[in-house]
């Protein structure tokens, strides 16, 4: 038989035709995987935490189904068993999709719309376990289908990587033209398409005509099924953009306004864009130029060019929801509309403002957390004309009675504007507003403002001397500042996001949940919380021995579990940063995943002599995580998150093969194990990392506690080398 050499590996004609099975395993699962868990989030007005469960869950589920194999395995057929499963997931991964709504329904536990931490599990695994399950045992079923050829296990990882690495760009290059659902559609049509060209098997035509057929109905199947969480409201207009989901709804007269499923303004707030625009209004004397973030759609341009002589610079992330409003249209020479980042646009212009006023959603995710950050002030301060000139900011409030959680949130966001301005007073409106200045011409005095008001002409049936008073009294301002004031003072930054944690905790409450006590634990107890989870690992890479006992095998356990935990949590640290610092990540998840599954295949066909000794591979491991740590403490360019991963999954690559090749590890029947040990390290650093310790500790301390991981495994592979330098002796 002829061989083909690549790199190290030798593929023969005849095992060629197998192939084409494991990529679309891998092809599926990428695609899947990808607009899967964005939808998810999208309908459980997800952060980066619930991205962590769902894909937390996704790895735990496949590796469930790699584990089932050994309790169900495949004694022939199983080429057909390839086909049946294949069928089965490429079928199952559109009503998958379709199934979310009803799943959300079913286990929200107020009015439809929130979901508790719980059932944030249970929604994960009811959606997605049928897939994954398929996946999962998949693996172990094509690696018994390619056991008569040389480095069967190897091959098949590596041609299923390959076909992840291919679904990445595949996804990228889909969704400038269709919406996720399509996608899958068109990837089913696909699937049975080359199951049928390497088959020859006629029973594929038909899913060929079905999911062609079905292409054409994808996006109003869709929307009939996306519409119904908005009942009784009418959706109107749902955009897809790389930064999020801009909905439209109609209730009689009013529209409401949702990204990512979540109301952030209506048509009908005229009273509250007073409000919280007019108290802004009163802390400059006669502003004209104003920089606005947020308050679009709620009306607050229209309550600043009342005032007169004013020009707005607004600022917008998503162009569709610049397309929304009036001014897009009307083009008003005094409302400049600037489809940028705040964070991009601080850094890259130089016009400053008399006023620069800043109203978003609360930091409930690391994206939004970046603009309560000590540095966003510091760009804000650097872009304000004069002495004068003010720079105000939102934080949600409560009317009589300030939780904890929530008196811990403006602590820390106050506490971080203060780095940066030193003359700060609090309006408690309906948000509060910080408002900063270097002069003294600021205040929150009930007569001051109520002169103000009068000398400026802000009177309004809304807006009026009884407001003032009830919202600016003595005793409300008091209370404001002694909520505040009795929390623990932090500030919050990028690497160390505490506004996000207290922004999660606050939240957390309102489903009558509380970890404080567990946060401060966490907080506390670093080295003990370090040292339980490197017992952890040990305690998986033991459960998970074979025949293969004695420290040897363990070892390889645990390289292989610790291995595939710290890859997986840096491809989710890079994603994050990715995010932080250029605003959106939906668009870029698939590439990571596709640069992350080519420098795994890269390792895997790394020529032997390099991979030989694995604990070098360790201990570079460990340099590069230092290095991403140093570096990650400013903005880079990013090609460099593309690198990091590459390496990072080369490096894990070189490592799992090194391990798959010793004599007790590549059989095909030990495929469901190895499969099972690098999916549940993956899993492990997914759900401790993701949702618990990258919230709790930051970005910087959890780079440590992985690179200190890598480390004490370089060490444990030099023992293993010398116990099997000893065996070979024997």
């Amino acid at each position: 038989m002829k061989k083909i050499p690549l790199f190290d590996l030798q593929i023969t004609k005849e095992e060629r035709k197998y192939f084409i099975y494991y990529f679309l395993v891998g092809l599926i699962s990428v695609l899947a995987q990808t607009i899967l868990l964005r939808e998810l989030v999208v309908e459980v007005f997800g952060n980066e935490i619930i991205y962590s469960i769902f894909l937390s869950t996704w790895l735990l589920m496949v590796a469930l189904g790699s584990f089932l194999y050994k309790k169900f395995p495949v004694k022939q057929g199983f080429q057909n068993a390839v086909y049946i499963s294949l069928s089965l997931l490429v079928l199952l991964i559109p009503l998958q999709f379709l199934f979310i709504r009803l799943f959300v329904e079913q286990l929200s536990v107020i009015s439809g719309i929130v979901i508790n931490i719980s059932s944030l599990f249970i929604l994960a695994i009811a959606v997605l376990s049928p897939g994954c399950l398929i996946i999962g045992y998949l693996f172990p079923v094509n690696s018994h289908l390619h056991s008569r050829f040389t480095e069967g296990v190897k091959k098949v990882y590596i041609f299923e990587s390959m076909g992840m690495m291919v679904g990445g760009i595949l996804f990228y290059l889909l969704i400038q033209i269709f919406k996720g659902f399509s996608i899958l559609i068109f990837v089913g049509a696909l699937a049975f398409f080359l199951l049928y060209l390497f088959s020859k098997k006629r029973i594929f035509i038909l899913g060929i005509i079905a999911f062609i057929s079905f292409m054409f109905f994808s996006h109003s199947i869709f929307i009939t099924n996306y519409q119904t969480r908005y009942e009784p409201e009418k959706l109107i207009a749902s955009h897809d953009s790389k930064y999020g989901r801009f909905d439209i709804t109609k209730s009689h007269d009013q529209k409401n306004y949702f990204w990512d499923g979540v109301l952030f303004a209506n048509s009908e707030n005229e009273n509250y864009a007073q409000e919280m625009v007019n108290f802004v209004l009163l802390q400059h004397s006669k502003p004209s130029d104003v920089l606005l973030v947020g308050g679009l759609l709620n009306n607050y341009p229209q309550e600043f060019l009342a005032y007169g002589g004013i020009n707005i610079d607004y600022l917008e992330i998503d162009e569709n929801v610049l397309k929304a409003s009036e001014f897009y249209q009307d083009r008003n020479p005094a409302v400049n509309l600037i489809q940028k980042d705040a964070l991009l646009y601080l850094h890259e212009s130089n016009k400053k403002y008399d006023i620069i006023y800043f109203d978003m959603p609360d930091p409930s995710s690391l994206f939004l957390n970046r603009y309560y950050t000590n540095d966003f002030f510091d760009l804000i301060k650097a872009h304000l004309k004069r002495k004068t000139s003010v720079a105000a900011i939102t934080i949600s409030n409560a009317e009589n009675y300030m939780l904890p959680e929530l008196a811990n949130l403006n602590n820390v966001v106050y506490n971080t504007f203060s780095e940066s301005f030193s003359n700060i007073v609090i309006i408690p409106a309906q948000k509060n507003i910080f408002v900063a200045s270097n002069d003294n011409y600021i205040t929150n005095d009930v007569d001051e403002l109520i002169a103000r008001m009068e000398k400026k002409n802000l009177q309004s049936s809304w807006f009026n001397q009884s407001l003032i008073f009830d919202t600016c009294n003595e005793f409300r301002v008091n209370k404001i500042k002694s909520n505040i004031s009795e929390k623990t003072s932090e500030i919050n930054n990028v690497l160390e996001p505490a506004a996000f944690l207290s922004t999660i905790q606050y939240w957390l409450k309102h489903l009558d949940k509380s970890f404080s006590s567990q946060i401060n634990f966490l907080k506390n107890n670093k080295t003990i919380v370090f040292f339980l989870l490197l017992i952890l690992i040990w305690f998986l890479a033991f459960l998970n021995k074979t025949k293969s006992v004695g420290v040897s095998g363990f070892i390889e356990n645990s390289i292989i579990v610790s291995t595939s935990l710290v890859a997986f949590v840096m491809q989710i640290v890079l994603l994050y940063l990715f995010q932080v610092y250029h605003g959106y990540i939906y668009y870029v998840v698939a590439i990571f995943t596709s640069s992350f599954m080519l420098g795994l295949t890269l390792g895997f066909l790394a020529p032997g002599k390099i991979k030989r000794n694995f604990a070098i591979v360790l201990f570079l491991n460990t340099l590069l995580l230092i290095f991403i740590l140093l570096l990650v403490q400013n903005k880079i360019n990013p090609i460099y998150y593309f690198i990091f991963n590459l390496a990072l999954s080369i490096f894990e690559g070189m490592i799992l093969s090194s391990i798959l090749m010793s004599k007790n590890k590549e059989k095909s029947e030990k495929g469901a194990t190895f499969y099972f040990a690098d999916t549940i390290g993956a899993f492990l650093g997914g759900l401790i990392f993701g949702v618990v310790l990258l919230p709790v500790y930051g970005i910087k301390l959890n780079i440590k506690f992985l690179a200190i991981i890598v480390f004490i495994h370089f060490i444990l592979s030099l023992i293993y080398n010398i116990i099997n330098a000893q065996k070979e002796t024997i």
